[in-house]
């Protein structure tokens, strides 16, 4: 993607010329061995050692940065002493066949091992830069690892038997003499190169690989191309002491510039797209608007990635700045499939409730609960491995502490399960109203832990699964048909029991035709069930249609006459406003009838005399 994105960026740019530079490998070998000679020097104090050293590391650093923008023309540059080689190795099969030419022999087996130690050099960097055309990164890593390899064992073998002038031996020729220390120093200067080479390569490997793109580009030509302009003259002084050259500080500032804009612009250009293609329903643009700030959040850590790789560059040691983009990768995208899970459940809940199937919501909820669960469990797990930690030394320590995790945590683990058996049993659902114990409300939610309930004074409750699970819970709201209407009516016994015979009769005829009582002849609908367990199918569903009125009792003071019946609707309102028009109904009866309605009332005898006696009817008081 940042290939991509850096290919548009410097489209017109990319055009601009490059140096034309002669073969800048041999010229860096010999400046590396010019410094090396320096360290070699018997006089050289530490810190002037370590100032040589950290020479070193700077013209590795730059070296790399320039065959990297120069990678065609390194790959086009031809391996010198090939031929010298090839002569070479016919002399010295003469020579050896010859005892009088022992100096000669010697110079040119050293000489040829230097060459060989030079075609394994160019060789090496020719390697590493085929493995930057990979187009992955594994098949990138299999080429670096391929050339480290058969150089380490290319060069092993050209350090064997190389050894400078013997002190005790003469030679005839003092050139010979001379031209076997200088191919002795220049192989032994050569081989440490190429072990510092191999070094760095492995060291700035994922560097390397990022860097493909400035390289296919010619960007860090370009750079130096801008760096010769006027501008940047003026720049580079202002920019230099922070790190930056004009070119890096202008690609930084189009990356700050091309995030705001795609940041801000994110939703309309994907919403416009979408209706394009005829795809654009309102689910996905909802999804699609959902999904806004964590998509920005990742379009300006991109950014923010895309500006480090460019102000660090190759050399840099970015581990730990690698480590931490990848855990925030690593988070935001959890995060986003958390919301893609949360906005996708919200939908598809919307879309059951328009239809007239039944469903479980606390299942369903429960089911998004554990899956953002599991997916931010796997995203911690990514995160520790990035900053490797080992997964299976972790998995391994949680089955030695399995014992220890449970002791800790058996009342989270007996709450699940409670939750668990409230699923399964499923003696109450969101929405139901509920007592349970001395706790009356309607269910809001039945989570993970705990169940929630909204009592009818508007608190909140939560009570643990476990507890509900080990208690008795009334469930009023799984009634399908018929809410119970249950009173006594009480006539005074001054009536005529003709009266009463007839406004039993009248009363129960009345609750018969009643529209909203319920019979044996009401009709319901009901979710066919084809389980074969024994039990009563009406009282499973919750359907009540008794309907009994009948003499009851004779009471202190009145004549008990008892109406039982149930409303078809189970809604409290409904059940109100049914009840309401039964009771009115059945006192214009009593009024029809010639009926009164007793009240609590008692009898009291006065004597006057021992002949006369004063009757006093009086309604019963607080006594």
């Amino acid at each position: 993607m940042k290939k991509i994105f850096i290919l548009s960026l410097f489209l017109l740019l990319s055009t601009l010329y490059g140096k034309d530079s002669d073969d800048m490998v041999t010229q860096y070998i010999k400046e590396q061995s010019m410094i090396y000679a320096k360290i070699d020097d018997l006089n050289a104090s530490e810190s002037r050692i370590k100032a040589l050293r950290s020479d070193i590391d700077s013209n590795e650093k730059n070296f790399f940065n320039a065959i990297i923008s120069d990678k065609e023309k390194i790959l086009s540059i031809h391996i010198p002493h090939q031929d010298d080689q090839k002569l070479l190795e016919k002399v010295i099969k003469k020579n050896k066949e010859s005892t009088e030419k022992a100096d000669t022999l010697h110079r040119d087996t050293v000489r040829l091992k230097y060459y060989q130690a030079l075609e394994n050099f160019y060789q090496l960097i020719h390697g590493v830069l085929i493995a930057t055309y990979m187009q992955d990164k594994e098949g990138f890593d299999q080429e670096i690892d391929r050339v480290i390899l058969n150089n380490k064992n290319s060069m092993e073998m050209d350090k064997e038997g190389i050894s400078k002038p013997k002190e005790n031996v003469i030679y005839d020729d003092e050139d010979i003499l001379s031209d076997i220390n200088k191919y002795a120093d220049k192989l032994e200067y050569l081989l440490k190169i190429n072990t510092d080479m191999r070094t760095y390569v492995l060291t700035y490997q994922e560097t390397i690989y990022k860097s493909e793109i400035y390289s296919t580009f010619g960007l860090n030509s370009m750079s130096e191309s801008i760096g010769n302009s006027t501008v940047s003259k003026h720049l580079d002084p202002i920019l230099k002491p922070i790190g930056l050259d004009t070119t890096r500080f202008v690609l930084i500032l189009l990356i700050i510039f091309w995030s705001i804009i795609l940041s801000t612009t994110y939703y309309w250009v994907v919403s416009i797209t979408l209706k394009y293609v005829k795809y654009g329903t309102d689910d996905v643009l909802y999804i699609v608007r959902r999904l806004q700030t964590v998509i920005r959040l990742l379009i300006i850590v991109f950014g923010i990635d895309m500006i480090t790789d460019i102000y660090l560059g190759v050399g840099a040691n970015v581990d730990e700045s690698r480590k931490f983009f990848l855990m925030t990768y690593i988070a935001l995208f959890t995060y986003l499939v958390h919301k893609i899970i949360y906005t996708i459940s919200v939908i598809k809940i919307n879309s059951l409730k328009n239809k007239e199937k039944s469903y479980r919501s606390e299942i369903i909820n429960l089911a998004v609960k554990l899956i953002n669960f599991i997916v931010f469990l796997v995203g911690l797990l990514l995160v520790l491995k990035t900053y490797g930690v080992e997964l299976t030394a972790i998995l391994s320590g949680l089955g030695i502490g399995s014992l220890a995790i449970a002791f800790a945590a058996r009342d989270t683990l007996a709450n699940f399960l409670g939750s668990i058996s409230i699923l399964l049993d499923n003696p109450f659902s969101q929405g139901d109203w509920i007592k349970v114990g001395e706790d009356e409300g309607t269910v809001v939610e039945i989570g993970i832990r705990s169940t929630t309930i909204r009592t009818f004074d508007n608190a909140l409750i939560s009570i643990p699964n476990l507890s509900i699970a080990n208690s008795s819970v009334k469930n009023w709201s799984k009634r399908l048909l018929g809410r119970r209407i249950k009173m006594y009516l009480g006539v005074t016994y001054d009536s005529n029991f003709d009266d009463i015979k007839k406004a039993i009769g009248e009363i129960e005829e009345m609750l018969l035709t009643h529209p909203q009582i319920a019979t044996n002849k009401t009709q319901y609908k009901a979710k066919q069930d084809k389980s074969l367990r024994l039990i009563s199918k009406e009282d499973e569903r919750g359907v009540k249609n008794t309907l009994l009125v009948y003499l009851d009792s004779f009471g202190d003071s009145s004549i008990n006459i008892m109406v039982y019946c149930f409303s078809k609707s189970v809604q409290w309102q409904d059940w109100l406003e049914t009840k309401q028009d039964v009771m009115f109904k059945m006192a214009e009866i009593f009024e029809k009838n010639n009926l009164e309605f007793a009240f609590p009332s008692m009898s009291l005898y006065m004597s006057e005399g021992e002949n006369n006696a004063l009757k006093i009817n009086t309604p019963e008081t607080n006594q």
